[in-house]
């Protein structure tokens, strides 16, 4: 029969080297280093990896918010090439713009670098999803200043409610043919 186990070995007739407890007590801080390392190691992990979720997470609502979640405004021909034969004549073109996103946008006001050139919206300001709008330029050669040199451009822009695309341009080019 094997006598029962104890802590303390003097029960047991044998006796421990003061060499022997001091390994023992090495051994145990050693252990409790290497505890603590695996601790750390853990909670840097969980860190390490929670800070790469979080921009993984960021990363994938910023993209959302750039590829079309919200109202995107274009124009499908941003360049109207005006050809001037009278120069009392005015020269009308009218502007198509798409909302191309996913949600309402507002046409607010349009506004010209020049008095030469106006523009008004025909119809809705309000541009529901997959929906147009048009825009109405008018174009008066007789007022324009430049226009004497043959060739000139007139910039129009188109202010919205979106505060990501508050305005679009939309350019007006006219060549003196007479």
């Amino acid at each position: 029969m094997q006598p029962p186990l104890s802590n303390n070995y003097s029960d047991q007739g044998s006796t421990i080297s003061p060499e022997a407890l001091e390994k023992l007590m090495l051994l145990k801080m050693q252990i409790q280093e290497r505890r603590s390392t695996q601790e750390h190691l853990k909670t840097a992990f969980i860190i390490a990896f929670a800070s790469v979720f979080f921009m993984f997470v960021i990363i994938v609502v910023k993209r959302a918010m750039n590829i079309g979640i919200g109202p995107i405004l274009v124009a499908k021909e941003p360049i109207f090439q005006a050809e001037i034969f009278e120069p009392e004549k005015n020269i009308e073109h009218d502007f198509i713009l798409e909302n191309k996103g996913r949600l309402p946008i507002e046409i607010r006001m349009t506004q010209s670098d020049c008095p030469c050139l106006w523009a008004a919206v025909v119809g809705e300001a309000n541009i529901f999803p997959g929906e147009s709008a048009t825009i109405r330029s008018t174009y008066s050669p007789s007022l324009d200043k430049e226009q004497q040199s043959g060739s000139v451009a007139h910039i129009l822009e188109v202010y919205t409610d979106y505060m990501r695309q508050e305005k679009l341009q939309l350019i007006v080019k006219a060549t003196n043919k007479y």
